[in-house]
């Protein structure tokens, strides 16, 4: 329920302001949250006039951000929940908060700790929000999020070794900015991006290279992504990246996985995707040892050099740990013969993160896609410890600098967990306790459709990830009969992706990506269709042009159009022909493009619209996870509200 203002009230009084939610606290009293963040009650007893007073809570509940919701139970504890997405407990009797909670909106794909502020810690979190958590006051952790002008889900984050407050990100649509946490404001966001699923798969600080002088007060941000190493030398907006790939690169015929600075930043270790481990000096480049690891890891992390516990210098400073789909591989980069120290071997899963420990020479902790955390002796190549409170896959963990014994993890069930070594670990030698449920033998006659249409369907950030790592293996989908299109495709992925930013252009509408209702009417899409530029996106802009049978404006376009296929010029004269002369023809062109639908899906989507086969073609888009395009299509067809049923509600809230 709304209290909405009046069309002359003065915008400038704050009494007038727009009320949000309301509860009842008595039988003549409202209470409700203001866009300013108050609590305002409402006597109603008096007919003319309501009057309104402030109630003060402390702290305050929202810290100035609009409340969404308010709930009283008994008459006696009040409930807010406000857009800094905090659950606020209060006594209503005694007006003292009694309890706050702050809910993470999405996985938690990195974390990392400020180095001039450790107690500080950045969280990289799906929807496009960068958390940071202030555990200065242990007990009562504070959780806060950056979002203004944050274009995409958040899957990189490096903190500035010396600028307070600064911090690099990258997103999974490829870009590639930079954030100030001391204003909340966005400092830049580069127009170069990445192009490949996944990209770029690694973002961190180190010295200037090549360079001849150690001027430890600079810090250059580099990024690996597409195969290659690239350098930002300028915080301009319009900066082109330094690729470095020919200088650390030995070999043209394979790709750049992964790069790494020793805390000393006298090395920069290279692994390849030929499995070579080149150590190279920071200052010239030369190479200083050439090795073959034998596996092709996407993560690598150097000792620390420094330990909390002691002043010397740690001896395993140039030891790496990678990542070996389930195993750990240990490296010493400085010997001459055999660098591989030995395997770490216990996880079922394929590892997603590694930690090395601030305090303990000897302890490194993993996470895996099996969804725990094991804690692992180096010197003994020995597992310690695991921890299994994650209910998901493991994407994200650090040592805290404030305690030894504490972990942070971050994970895609939306959680971050705090926990103590010593008191939230089991030993590895005891069996993990899974909850296995059978499924009872359905005999209703619903049971084909639940089993169909029940099912929660992944995030959009699962998605997008579960469809990188198809393109990457190149698996088919032998198991479809219908003929249609793998999912596996290229132009597939960029569709979505296309589609996405068609229907939920801004942050606002991310936000609430979960109700189908604020999705754009035709006429809006279209416009958003026709505002796109014709350079990258050209092919999805003709092909969107018939889906929204705008067909003269197609015709328009494909006439300024330079085209060069005269095979491109002969599918669209079938399309746009409507004589029954020429269907032999449109017939053995669908034949052909259904026998090479991998490239041509475009193609195939149109055809499936010229032959009417519009709801065969919405349910496969469908059961194949391709909901952004489904949503589009769906709008432009006229049909939404024949596929909200399809969307479950928890396949919707997953989407957020």
């Amino acid at each position: 329920m709304l209290v909405k203002q009046s069309k002359n009230t003065n915008m400038n009084d704050p009494r007038c302001k727009t009320y949000y939610p309301l509860a009842w606290m008595d039988a003549n009293t409202l209470l409700t949250g203001n866009i300013d963040g108050h609590l305002i009650k409402i006597d109603i007893r008096h007919s003319s006039h309501m009057e309104k007073s402030q109630l003060n809570i402390t702290p305050p509940v929202s810290a100035g951000k609009p409340v969404f919701s308010v709930v009283i139970k008994d008459e006696k504890t009040l409930f807010t929940y406000s857009f800094n997405r905090k659950l606020c407990i209060c006594g209503l009797s005694s007006s003292i908060l009694i309890k706050s909670l702050v809910s993470i909106p999405g996985s938690v794909n990195a974390i990392q700790a400020c180095p001039l502020q450790t107690s500080c810690i950045a969280l990289a979190v799906d929807t496009g929000n960068i958390g940071i958590l202030d555990l200065s006051s242990y007990g009562s952790p504070s959780l806060s999020f950056l979002w203004q002008s944050i274009p995409a889900d958040v899957c990189r984050l490096a903190w500035h070794p010396i600028r307070e407050g600064r911090i690099a990100y990258s997103t999974r649509l490829g870009h590639i900015a930079l954030y100030d946490t001391l204003t909340g404001r966005s400092r830049v966001v580069y127009d170069w991006r990445y192009t490949q699923p996944g990209s770029p798969t690694a973002l961190f600080w180190g010295p200037l290279i090549p360079s001849f002088t150690e001027d430890e007060t600079l810090a250059i941000l580099y990024s690996i992504g597409d195969g290659k190493f690239h350098r930002w030398d300028s915080p301009d907006k319009g900066c082109l990246p330094t690729d470095l790939t020919s200088l650390v690169n030995e070999s043209n015929n394979s790709s750049i996985l992964t790069v790494a600075f020793s805390d000393d930043h006298k090395f920069l270790s290279v692994i390849c995707s030929d499995s070579s481990l080149l150590i190279r000096s920071c200052l010239s480049l030369a190479s200083v040892h050439h090795h073959f690891i034998n596996c092709l890891p996407t993560i690598v992390h150097y000792h620390p050099r420094y330990l909390l516990s002691s002043v010397d210098i740690s001896s395993k400073q140039y030891w790496l740990a990678v990542n070996d789909k389930q195993n750990i591989r240990l490296i010493n980069t400085l010997e001459l013969n055999s660098c591989i120290i030995n395997d770490l071997i216990g996880h079922t899963g394929d590892i997603e993160c590694l930690a090395w420990s601030t305090s303990l020479d000897f302890l490194l902790a993993s996470g895996s896609q099996d969804k725990t955390i094991r804690l692992w002796n180096v010197e003994t190549y020995s597992p310690l410890k695991v921890y299994i409170e994650h209910s998901d896959i493991i994407l994200s963990l650090i040592f805290s600098s404030c305690d030894s014994n504490l972990i942070l993890s971050g994970s895609r069930d939306q959680s971050l967990h705090i926990w103590n070594i010593e008191q939230h670990t089991q030993l590895p030698d005891q069996p993990i306790i899974t909850n296995i449920i059978e499924n009872d033998e359905e005999t209703n006659s619903n049971s084909e459709y639940k089993k169909r249409y029940s099912k929660p369907r992944p995030n959009r950030a699962e998605r997008e990830k579960r469809r990188a790592a198809k393109m990457i293996t190149n698996e088919m989908n032998d198991d479809q009969d219908d003929g249609l299109i793998s999912s596996t495709n290229n132009i597939m992925n960029d569709l979505n992706s296309f589609a996405y930013r068609l229907l939920w252009p801004s942050e606002t509408d991310r936000q609430a990506i979960s109700d189908l209702s604020l999705l754009p009417d035709k006429a809006s899409l279209f416009d958003r269709i026709k505002e796109q530029t014709m350079n990258s996106t050209n092919d999805f802009i003709y092909h969107m042009l018939y889906w929204s049978g705008e067909h003269n404006a197609l015709l328009n376009e494909l006439c300024k159009r330079n085209i060069t296929s005269s095979n491109e010029l002969f599918f669209w004269m079938a399309i746009l022909n409507n004589s029954n002369e020429i269907q032999p023809l449109v017939d053995r062109t669908f034949d052909l493009i259904k026998e090479n639908n991998e490239q041509q899906i475009l193609e195939f989507i149109t055809m499936m619209i010229k032959v009417k086969r519009n709801q065969e073609l919405l349910e496969y888009l469908i059961n194949h996870d391709h909901v952004e395009c489904c949503l589009l299509l769906a709008i432009l067809f006229g049909c939404i509200d024949q596929i909200r049923d399809r969307l479950p509600v928890s396949a919707q809230a997953a989407d957020t």
